[in-house]
């Protein structure tokens, strides 16, 4: 079984879009880095609640560009939230501007790439060597950014991601989508009608956020109503983004158990697995990798690859993943990115296959 894991990294690398007069603003879907950056000042002017954290982000960046963490800087941000209503609700607010950039920066990079990405390279090579081998494929991401969706629902016959079954049903391939998506929602309810966004920043202050129903829907920040005629009140409704914010330490995922409970079932049989701008700087994640017990986690001497932006990536990749990383063999790594791996795709994935265990697919 192959198992791909992707990060930020690759849908920012994800296609060559050349420059037109026409649209100097088109950029590929933003690292973490890039969340708090200006060219979303229009979005963030739409959620006031969310511009203390992004003033925050913003000077500490200034402040020391190469040491500033976004995710580091979330994190403390989001343990102050804890003794403060003032802070959830900046946060949740922040929660909304994410979704809103990330889906706004994706539908342009997909617009204007027509689909054409490498991740649609990448899986059209996977499903042949499918079709050839029989082996099982698994996709997982960080991203909540339908770029990765779309390129598998248009290989794959009839795969249409409406429900979360539909992302786990079939045995020859599977979705994984660990932190989220711009097209999930977290559906809250409350018993006073205001504005939506206001709802949301009240079941912020009320430390209600986590505990929605999750979705397959898009979420739907205008409040809808239904009446209780034995309860003998009205009650208001808001589907909010289902995303995980991005941050150190997070202990976390943002998809259903099910989900959580079939990618830990299929580990054992991974005897492929290729990384893919993912940093793994996810502990949580790590651990699922790893298992909690002998017959848990990925298959001993599993093939491993890694695509990265630069060799200080690939380093800090094989870092954060130990001891998983020493449970494999090291087929090789690519420090020029998606693109560069893209480009040598053949000879990549063939070390990645001769790496494997003797008598796995």
């Amino acid at each position: 079984m192959l198992l791909v894991i992707f990060g930020a990294g690759a849908s920012f690398d994800s296609a060559d879009v050349p420059q037109m007069p026409v649209r100097p603003w088109l950029r590929p879907p933003p690292l973490a880095k890039e969340l708090a950056d200006k060219r979303f000042n229009e979005i963030a002017a739409e959620l006031p609640n969310c511009l203390p954290i992004i003033d925050r982000l913003r000077h500490r960046m200034a402040d020391n560009p190469d040491a500033f963490s976004l995710e580091t800087e979330l994190a403390k941000l989001t343990e102050a939230s804890i003794d403060s209503a003032e802070r959830r609700q900046q946060l949740a607010a922040f929660q909304i501007y994410l979704h809103r950039v990330v889906a706004k920066a994706s539908n342009e990079w997909m617009n204007a790439t027509a689909g054409l990405t490498r991740y649609l390279t990448l899986l059209n090579y996977i499903y042949d060597w499918h079709c050839q081998t029989g082996m099982a494929v698994r996709l997982a991401t960080f991203n909540y950014d339908l770029l990765l969706d779309a390129a598998a629902a248009g290989l794959v016959a009839d795969w249409r991601l409406y429900t979360f079954e539909d992302y786990i049903s079939r045995s020859d391939f599977r979705l994984f989508k660990l932190h989220g998506s711009t097209s999930w929602s977290r559906v809250h309810h409350f018993n006073r009608h205001t504005r939506s966004v206001s709802a949301a920043m009240e079941l912020a202050a009320a430390n209600q956020l986590g505990e929605g129903l999750l979705t397959a829907d898009p979420p739907r920040e205008d409040a809808l109503s239904s009446h209780d005629p034995d309860a003998g009140h009205t009650t208001y409704s808001v589907a909010l983004p289902a995303i995980a914010i991005p941050m150190e330490g997070k202990t976390t995922f943002e998809c259903p158990e099910p989900h959580i409970a079939a990618l830990r079932a299929d580990l054992p049989e991974v005897t492929q697995l290729l990384i893919v701008g993912w940093r793994a700087a996810e502990p949580h994640a790590v651990e699922l990798l790893a298992g909690s017990a002998p017959q848990e986690g990925l298959h001993p001497a599993y093939a491993l690859g890694i695509v990265s932006g630069s060799e200080q990536d690939s380093e800090e990749t094989l870092r954060n993943l130990n001891p998983v990383a020493a449970r494999g063999r090291l087929a090789f790594t690519e420090a020029g990115g998606f693109s560069a791996f893209i480009g040598n795709l053949g000879a990549h994935m063939t070390a990645l296959h001769d790496a494997t265990p003797r008598g796995k697919p």
